[in-house]
């Protein structure tokens, strides 16, 4: 197996952990301004569930592609270069994915999010620093990915 075709899943798990561990800790809190229970607000609620589906989406393709892999290497198989153009996207579409949810869970601390200290605004900061990787530019990728499902010559000679 090529390291470049599944490189994106050496970082992948970062954001992922990132966002699951701010949904895990979210709960029931009193606004400091209002005293608003803001677990019964309902955009609380929904946004509690978004960011729960984009952390599940970017698991759920994270661990199939490596489990699909994963088989492959155990057959002796060597994917095609379409099959690993679509690991590459796949993976910057899961940190994408982590990240949004991130940036959902940023958005449910208020204003305390803002502050340099705190495990929220490190969380942010820590996800977007692995985003900035050029894996996981999704325009990258999917240009690579489009490529080689319309036929044409990978741009990318790393795959």
């Amino acid at each position: 197996m090529p390291v470049f075709a599944l490189f994106p899943y050496m970082l992948s798990g970062v954001p992922l952990g990132i966002a699951e561990g701010l949904i895990e800790e979210f709960g029931p809190k009193t606004g400091k301004m209002t005293g608003a229970r803001v677990a019964e607000i309902q955009s609380t609620q929904i946004r509690l569930g978004e960011a729960t589906a984009y952390a599940n989406a970017s698991r759920l393709v994270q661990l199939t592609n490596c489990r699909e892999a994963q088989a492959m290497i155990e057959a002796g198989e060597v994917p095609d270069v379409r099959t690993k153009a679509r690991y590459r996207l796949e993976g910057a579409y899961a940190v994408e994915w982590a990240v949004r949810a991130v940036n959902v869970m940023f958005g449910l601390a208020g204003a305390s999010g803002l502050y340099e200290s705190g495990a929220t605004p490190r969380a942010f900061r820590d996800a977007h620093a692995v985003k900035q990787h050029f894996s996981f530019n999704t325009d990258i990728a999917a240009t690579t990915y489009g490529r080689a499902a319309l036929g044409l010559p990978s741009d990318n000679p790393t795959l």
